[in-house]
């Protein structure tokens, strides 16, 4: 797979509303044939994601596993998990937090897009995020 330099910030002003924008984030990326690994802060909040992504739309089906709930092998396209993940791969990371990015985020293959926006921003270029209402 070649690999994508794309990377898309996103800062939330409704917390209410932070379990319905990762659902369609991972929607796009699961329909975009990638595999997604998806960290929250807590069991409760997995708990939340799982219920809002069998719920959100009804024309999506998006095949998902909580990551203590999951069988070896692992084989479902979308992983939730509020702790680390071991050896759990995926195409894409979805970090759903407020506090600090957890260490280990680096060797999924997208997050090193943040050290590349880090980077050019430092360097002067003019670096942008996407913000929802």
């Amino acid at each position: 797979m070649d690999e994508d330099k794309s990377a898309e910030f996103v800062e939330l002003h409704a917390p209410e509303e932070k379990a319905r924008l990762v659902c369609n984030y991972v929607r796009r990326a699961y329909e975009g044939g990638q595999t997604v690994a998806v960290y929250v802060p807590d069991r409760a909040e997995a708990e939340e994601l799982d219920t809002t992504l069998w719920t959100f739309a009804q024309d999506a089906f998006i095949p998902h596993v909580r990551l203590e709930e999951a069988a070896e092998p692992l084989i479902e396209p979308v992983v939730l998990f509020s702790r680390e993940p071991g050896d759990v791969q995926a195409d894409l990371l979805v970090v759903s937090t407020d506090g600090e990015l957890p260490g280990w985020f680096e060797r999924f293959p997208h997050q090193a897009s943040r050290a590349r926006f880090a980077a050019c921003r430092a360097a002067g270029y003019k670096m942008s995020m996407v913000k929802t209402a």
